[in-house]
């Protein structure tokens, strides 16, 4: 399979901030983040929330069941439809993905892993993570993540 995060046999506070931020990058290239986003806010929560697995089950409890058609419906947008648009492609799969998809993702991950780990990418990586908060917001929101041994 393809773990990630907590699910990463040999997972660390590196790794849940890399895969983070990749969720960031391309939910910005592809639009997702909302004019006037803050991202100190976002990362606040992120800080108390990335150190869990957060399932399917944990998402039916916070929002109740997920209709992805309700959204097309009645304006806005699923969760699950939401993590489509911001990987660009379905929660299927790379079964599905066109050629373009897959090197779009591909590139924005080696970007962000380019850099020999996440001290290389805060140091010599400012203009990755300009437009997702900058450095500084990073720094801070690695230095809070923690990984609850046995919480996954």
């Amino acid at each position: 399979g393809n773990l990630h995060g907590l699910y990463e046999q040999d997972t660390s506070v590196d790794i849940i901030a890399e895969d983070f931020l990749l969720f960031c990058k391309l939910a910005a290239q592809n639009n997702v983040i909302p004019a006037g986003w803050n991202w100190g806010n976002c990362f606040d929560e992120a800080a108390k929330l990335l150190p869990y697995a957060f399932e399917k089950s944990d998402a039916k409890e916070k929002w109740g069941g997920e209709n992805v058609f309700t959204g097309m419906l009645l304006g806005g947008r699923s969760l699950r439809l939401t993590g489509e648009v911001v990987y660009g492609f379905s929660c299927m799969g790379p079964a599905d993905m066109s050629a373009k998809e897959i090197a779009g993702f591909k590139c924005m991950g080696s970007k962000i892993r380019g850099f020999e780990g996440w001290q290389g990418l805060v140091s010599k990586g400012s203009e990755v993570l300009e437009n997702v908060g900058g450095v500084e917001l990073w720094k801070q929101l690695h230095s809070k993540l923690f990984i609850p041994r046995g919480n996954y």
